[in-house]
């Protein structure tokens, strides 16, 4: 028996349902559940840890080693998932937190080499992707699907995608295969590189190219044994499909599809509206964002179309006020994380890795 897994179990299953239950409530996972959860786990390491000691019997100091190692490379993941604003903070520590109560011994059928709880991650994107397309192909219509390969197949962005993970996945191949000689590892390989990628964009925008350009020519020259092979061929292919499949399916059409109706005195800083309002002439038009793909002539937001400000609810809030818009505004709606990510804790503890067949 399993006994650090024994012992786990009740917390997982504890910190999982209650995380679910807040989320779906209240939008928050109290921090209370996660320390409690981060506590319970370095107790039955302490306790064990101890046991062993008073028995006599012998400390495996490599898995104690490989164990905070995991917990460390698990925080620096969610921070940057966090820092990037693509989790939120309760999610970034409740996978910290299941990190920490999962024992090393669960990973039996895969096992990332430093960072094991990764599989966690692969199993609630797994989930994820099953769940939004269950609900893209039964709410999704042609027009939604064209717009969304339209605005992510534009040649200069698969141009500026190809040339910025050529330059990024050499950056990932010297520091993780070569500098820490972690075994090489095609999930790890591609997360890494498009994690990378989508940082990169979201903070240098278009001077990420005065980046990747010259570490290109670079790789060209000091990497050509291996940039001229099939396995590099292959590999590339690999990346190209994660991102076209993740554009068009996962952000644009999840963006297009999962959208609420939010009166203008609900509406709270930092929602993503779905939709913009501008001035023509006299009126205020509303337009779905989507649709601006196919607009030559852009018209102006009159709000911000990344996240809502105070500014912008108080100008929204005195339009309503004066009938020069209707009272509403289109939110585009955020799923709670927490079920995906429990869900993926429980594949991870009954494959004991990634999910297979």
């Amino acid at each position: 028996m399993d006994i650090p897994l024994f012992l786990s179990v009740p917390m997982i299953i504890f910190l999982g349902v209650s995380s679910i239950y807040y989320d779906i409530k209240t939008g928050k996972i109290p921090n209370k559940l996660i320390s409690a959860g981060l506590a319970y786990a370095f107790s039955i390491i302490t306790l064990t840890v101890l046991y062993l000691l008073l028995t006599g019997l012998d400390i495996r100091t490599s898995y104690i080693f490989d164990y905070i190692l995991n917990i460390i490379l698990a925080f620096i993941f969610s921070f940057v998932l966090w820092y990037c604003k693509i989790w939120s903070g309760g999610d970034a520590k409740l996978f910290l937190s299941f990190s920490a109560l999962i024992p090393l011994s669960v990973y039996t059928n895969f096992y990332i080499y430093f960072f094991p709880s990764f599989a966690i991650i692969i199993n609630t994107f797994l989930v994820v992707l099953v769940y939004l397309l269950i609900n893209l192909f039964t709410q999704i219509n042609k027009e939604k699907i064209l717009l969304s390969v339209k605005n992510s197949l534009k040649k200069t962005l698969l141009l500026r995608f190809i040339v910025s993970v050529f330059s990024i996945s050499w950056i990932v191949k010297v520091v993780m295969y070569n500098f820490f000689e972690i075994p090489q590892n095609i999930f790890l390989s591609l997360s890494a590189v498009t994690i990378l990628y989508f940082v990169g964009e979201k903070y240098l925008k278009d001077k990420l190219l005065l980046f990747v350009i010259p570490l290109g020519i670079s790789r060209m020259v000091f990497d050509s044994n291996f940039i001229f092979t099939f396995d590099f061929g292959i590999y590339m292919f690999y990346l190209l499909f994660v991102y076209i499949f993740f554009k068009v399916f996962i952000l644009n059409l999840s963006m297009l599809t999962f959208s609420r109706r939010v009166n203008v005195s609900d509406l709270k800083k930092g929602m993503i509206p779905s939709e913009i309002i501008y001035k023509h002439n006299s009126e205020y038009k509303r337009m779905k964002i989507y649709k601006l793909v196919t607009k030559k002539r852009k018209p102006k937001p009159i709000i911000n179309t990344n996240s809502l400000t105070e500014k912008d609810i108080a100008l929204l809030k005195t339009l309503a006020k004066k009938r020069k818009i209707e009272p509403y505004l289109e939110i585009n709606q955020m799923m709670p994380f927490a079920p995906f990510l429990s869900i993926g804790v429980m594949l991870t503890i009954i494959f004991g890795g990634v999910v297979h067949m």
